[in-house]
C-alpha cells in the first residue's frame, strides 16, 4: 500500500524550480505505478481530486464506496468511554441526524464536546460534506485555550510517533488526567490491539497544522520524547521543526 499525504492533492498549486521538480518526480512515480504491468491501481481516498485523477488517468474508473456508517449502540457504551460516556451519548443523539459522518469523525466528536465545544458549531461541522475536517479545526481550537494547555502538550508527545504505539508508552508520554484518558484512547486515538494504541493520520495531520502556532508545544513534546520516553532521534527532530518555525528559538 502506497500512502499519500493529502498534499499530494495539489499537485497545481506548485511555484518556483524546487517544487516544479518535484511535481514532476511525483506525477513520474505515479504514472510509472499506473502503468506498471500486472499490477492492479485500487485508490482509497474521501475524495479524488480533480488533478489527481488527471494524472493518474482516472476519469471514469472510479468506483464510490460508501463510508462505513457510525454504529450509535457503540456510542451509548457507558463502560466503554468511561468519563466521557455522558458526551459519547450526546454525540449519538448529534449523529443521528448527520448521516455523512464516518466512525473517525464520531470519535472527534466526542472529544470537542468534552473539552466544550458548543453544540451548535459541532452540529455546523456535522452538516458539511465532509465533517471530519472542521470538527479537527473546532478539537484543535479547543486544544488552543490556555486551560486546556497541559492536554494539548501531553496529546502533542504521543501523537508524534508513526504508527502503532505500545499502549503503556502512548499513555506515559501523554500523561493525561484520569478524566481525560478518553481523549487519547477514544478521541484522537484508537486501539486496534488491547496494548497498542493508533493515530488516524487524517487527525495527525490535523494536529500538526494546529501545533505549528505555539512554541511550547515543541518543547514539551520534545523533552517527553528525550526524557520520559529515551527517544532522542525524534526530540531532535521536534527541536528542529521548532527552529524552522520559530528561527529566534534559542531553547529549541
Amino acid at each position: 500500500m502506497l500512502r499519500l499525504p493529502s498534499s499530494w492533492s495539489r499537485l497545481d498549486a506548485v511555484s518556483g524550480r524546487d517544487q516544479l521538480v518535484f511535481r514532476r518526480r511525483a506525477v513520474e512515480l505515479l504514472q510509472g505505478l499506473r502503468d506498471a504491468a500486472g499490477l492492479r491501481l485500487v485508490v482509497l481516498a474521501t475524495a479524488i481530486d480533480q488533478v489527481l485523477e488527471r494524472v493518474l488517468g482516472l476519469h471514469g474508473r472510479v468506483q464510490h464506496l460508501q463510508a462505513p456508517a457510525v454504529r450509535l449502540g457503540t456510542l451509548r457504551d457507558e463502560a466503554l468511554w468511561g468519563t466521557y460516556a455522558s458526551h459519547a451519548r450526546r454525540a449519538a443523539e448529534l449523529l443521528g441526524e448527520a448521516p455523512r459522518a464516518t466512525p473517525i469523525a464520531a470519535r472527534v466528536l466526542v472529544g470537542c464536546l468534552a473539552l466544550g465545544v458548543e453544540e451548535a458549531s459541532a452540529t455546523r461541522a456535522l452538516a458539511s460534506a465532509a465533517p471530519l475536517r472542521p470538527l479537527l479545526v473546532l478539537l484543535s481550537d479547543r486544544l488552543a485555550q490556555p486551560e486546556h494547555r497541559e492536554l494539548a502538550a501531553g496529546l502533542a508527545s504521543a501523537l508524534v510517533a508513526r504508527g502503532k504505539l505500545p499502549l503503556d508508552v502512548a499513555e506515559r508520554l501523554a500523561s493525561l488526567p484520569a478524566e481525560h484518558q478518553p481523549l487519547l484512547l477514544d478521541c484522537v486515538g484508537y486501539q486496534p490491539e488491547a496494548s497498542s494504541l493508533r493515530v488516524t493520520e487524517t487527525v495527525r495531520l490535523g494536529w500538526d497544522e494546529q501545533s505549528r502556532h505555539a512554541r511550547e508545544l515543541f518543547w514539551d513534546r520534545g523533552r517527553a520524547l528525550s526524557i520520559d520516553a529515551q527517544l532522542h532521534r525524534l526530540a531532535a527532530e521536534v527541536y528542529r521543526a521548532c527552529v524552522e518555525r520559530f528561527h529566534d528559538d534559542a531553547y529549541a
